[in-house]
């Protein structure tokens, strides 16, 4: 007794997938995907930078070293370049 409902092959299972200019429907997916995701990283990124610039170069109702030692953050720079040498 055979049987008429036998299971397709993998060859004739992605022949019939759903496709998109020639291409598997997952690929669009996948290809949108990874732009959005590109897309806000380097967002995020300008964002970052935009926010850190605006916040150690205001002066807008506070003075840039809170402490009032204009030298903490040098004196800080130059210690830690001569450790590092």
């Amino acid at each position: 007794m055979s049987t008429a409902n036998t299971a397709p092959t993998a060859y004739q299972s992605i022949r019939t997938q759903r496709t998109i200019l020639g291409h598997p429907a997952g690929l669009f997916v996948l290809f949108f995907t990874e732009m959005w995701e590109r897309f806000s990283y380097y967002g995020m990124r300008g964002l970052l930078r935009a926010y850190m610039v605006y916040y150690l170069f205001s002066t807008a109702n506070r003075p840039l070293y809170p402490r009032g030692d204009a030298l903490l953050l040098p004196t800080y720079i130059a210690r830690l370049r001569e450790a590092l040498k």
